[in-house]
């Protein structure tokens, strides 16, 4: 199996173009195999449907013994639809290893497929409160990257198209 990968650069001017072929791939052409063969999808998890978390918000602090502060510790959070569908990630940051506050949205089509991962920055605002600092999460701005995908009629993904503030970054197409 062969896919075309068109690289754009910022100047607008510069394009690099390669085919990356995988040998008897034993699985479906979904967001796990983008993950393992592109490295797309960063901090996507395997498992996209929860039906024990719908409509529900999930936080999960990597350290369970250390204090649930953001200047010793870090947090991500999962929000799920009425589905029990994964929507929304967001990743708090790390202090400690200097990682800046992150997120995406996904955006399902009628097959519960990703067609769409809008991947963007947060800010962190502290702000006081009687006792201690507390700090929030907002946009930074707008997004940082869409990705959009397409798929053949076996559901198996044909196109992902990676578009940053300036444009198409990135292309992948199967050839076949």
């Amino acid at each position: 199996m062969n896919f075309k990968i068109s690289t754009n650069y910022l100047d607008g001017k510069s394009n690099l173009t390669n085919t990356k072929s995988i040998p008897n791939p034993n699985s479906k052409i979904d967001i796990n195999f983008f993950k393992e063969h592109f490295l797309e999808f960063y901090g996507v998890p395997k498992e996209l449907t929860k039906k024990n978390l719908k409509d529900q918000e999930i936080t999960e602090w990597k350290f369970k013994d250390k204090p649930k502060e953001l200047m010793e510790n870090w947090k991500e959070i999962y929000t799920y639809d009425s589905d029990g569908k994964l929507i929304e990630y967001k990743y708090s940051g790390c202090t400690i290893c200097s990682q800046i506050p992150w997120g995406y949205k996904l955006l399902y089509n009628k097959n519960n497929d990703i067609v769409e991962q809008q991947i963007y920055y947060l800010e962190q605002k502290v702000y006081a409160e009687e006792v201690g600092l507390k700090v929030k999460y907002e946009l930074k701005d707008a997004m940082d990257k869409n990705i959009m995908l397409t798929y053949d009629n076996n559901r198996n993904i044909v196109k992902l198209e990676k578009i940053g503030k300036d444009g198409l970054e990135e292309l992948i197409e199967l050839v076949k």
